[in-house]
């Protein structure tokens, strides 16, 4: 349903290049080895503050997980 379907394109969204918040792994960077489709958390430079609305975001991801653990729902995330 639409629920569904909000969840996913959310997921879809968030292994993306649509946001900041993940990076392509470097198998997928260089296009060689295994899974190459999957996105890891990206590493901002420690002397720089990470922005608010970064914060925000990585913590909303961390309560969409949160929420799908307690619902037993599977989210389509690609991480390793």
């Amino acid at each position: 349903g639409p629920y569904r379907d909000s969840i996913t394109s959310m997921c879809a969204d968030i292994c993306s290049t649509r946001l900041p918040l993940f990076i392509l792994c470097p198998n997928g960077r260089t296009g060689s080895g295994l899974n190459g489709d999957r996105w890891i958390p990206n590493v901002f430079p420690p002397n720089q503050s990470i922005p608010a609305t970064i914060k925000k975001q990585y913590r909303f991801i961390g309560q969409l997980m949160g929420m799908a653990i307690r619902r037993k729902h599977y989210l389509d995330l690609k991480f390793p």
